[in-house]
């Protein structure tokens, strides 16, 4: 299965995870990417906005899957966030 694939998989079962909460996929990053959404959630009250922050957070969380999907997590990308060197 291509990269993206996986990437974009793994996106989904902590979606579903968090929209159905029926933990059928058992994805352990599902509560804290929840706990975020909720903050992001709590500290907009305008709709665009919140829809841009969480879109946001999923375009990183994407990118963190990208890298570790990659096998190229280092102490750095944990510091400083993927991307860098």
């Amino acid at each position: 299965m291509p990269v993206d694939v996986l990437e974009r998989q793994a996106i989904g079962e902590i979606g579903h995870d968090i929209d159905l909460k029926d933990e059928k996929f058992g994805r352990e990053d599902a509560a804290g990417i929840e706990r975020v959404l909720s903050g992001i959630a709590a500290a907009n009250a305008d709709d665009d906005a919140r829809l841009a922050r969480g879109t946001q957070l999923f375009d990183e969380l994407h990118a963190v899957f990208s890298v570790k999907t990659r096998g190229r997590v280092t102490a750095a990308h944990v510091r400083r966030g993927p991307g860098t060197s």
